[in-house]
């Protein structure tokens, strides 16, 4: 779901898809850069000289912003939020995740995420039907009858 204002403790989902043959799909969820914090990281990164430096900036972004993702090593070992890990992300997957996260680039569709979103609502409109089920009589009705 998209919002427009951006609460505190607010997190989104992202999704990168798949690129056959240059990286695979990335789920997480972030919390979204603010507009003043915004410009002052894309300030720093302009006013820094050195490309490293930059894309270290990029990277901290990432690892401050992300709270949870299925990245996995070639292993199917889970790898932690943190910036060792942000730094060896695939150059694309870097890139599209830092835009997302600023707010610069939506999140692609993912299509598993609004499946289980579905069946999620289908549960939950199951137990509020199940909610609104006749009253069963107290025992004191049931011995009135």
């Amino acid at each position: 779901m998209s919002t427009t204002y951006i609460s505190d403790g607010y997190t989104a989902r992202g999704y990168i898809r798949e690129a056959r043959g240059q990286h695979g799909s990335l789920r997480f969820t972030y919390r979204p850069v603010l507009a003043k914090n915004r410009s002052a990281i894309l300030k720093l990164v302009r006013e820094t000289d050195s490309a490293q430096e930059q894309e270290g900036i990029l990277a901290q972004t990432i690892a401050k912003h992300v709270e949870s993702w299925d990245l996995k090593d070639e292993h199917g070992n889970a790898l932690p939020v943190e910036l060792a890990t942000a730094e060896r992300l695939q150059p694309t997957v870097f890139s599209r995740c830092f835009r997302i996260i600023i707010g610069d680039l939506p999140s692609d569709e993912d299509a598993e995420q609004e499946s289980q979103e579905v069946e999620a609502t289908v549960e939950e409109k199951l137990a509020r039907a199940l909610e609104d089920k006749p009253p069963v009589p107290s025992e004191q009705e049931q011995e009135g009858n």
